[in-house]
């Protein structure tokens, strides 16, 4: 692994999840100036918080593919490996940076090759 440093100001990054990952997530690329993009069917209260507040949108629903138009990044953060798993694959085939969050065992960083 190489770690990387990312210019995220006024960049959409989506964030798949609202649990405590997602939102462990969202407050770094908040502090990076990204344009965060949650996109959960639940989502937890500091993540909703953050929505009421303006500083995220907030996509109730399942995670779909055009989810990821515009992104730089994607992150996988939810509690469905399936989810994860089609996250990471439509991100990839879109030449997107991607992260599946949900395990030190999954995380993977990866860009169309």
């Amino acid at each position: 692994m190489y770690p990387i440093a990312l210019d995220l100001r006024g960049r959409t990054v989506v964030v798949a999840g609202g649990g405590t990952v997602a939102a462990r997530k969202l407050r770094g690329l908040r502090e990076a100036g990204g344009r965060v993009i949650v996109v959960a069917p639940w989502a937890c209260e500091e993540v909703r918080s953050a929505a009421e507040r303006g500083e995220i949108e907030l996509r109730e629903r399942a995670f779909e593919p055009a989810d990821l138009e515009g992104a730089l990044v994607a992150f996988a953060a939810t509690d469905d490996a399936a989810v994860n798993a089609e996250v990471v694959a439509e991100a990839r085939a879109r030449g997107i940076l991607v992260n599946d969050a949900s395990g030190a065992n999954s995380s993977v960083v990866a860009a169309r090759p």
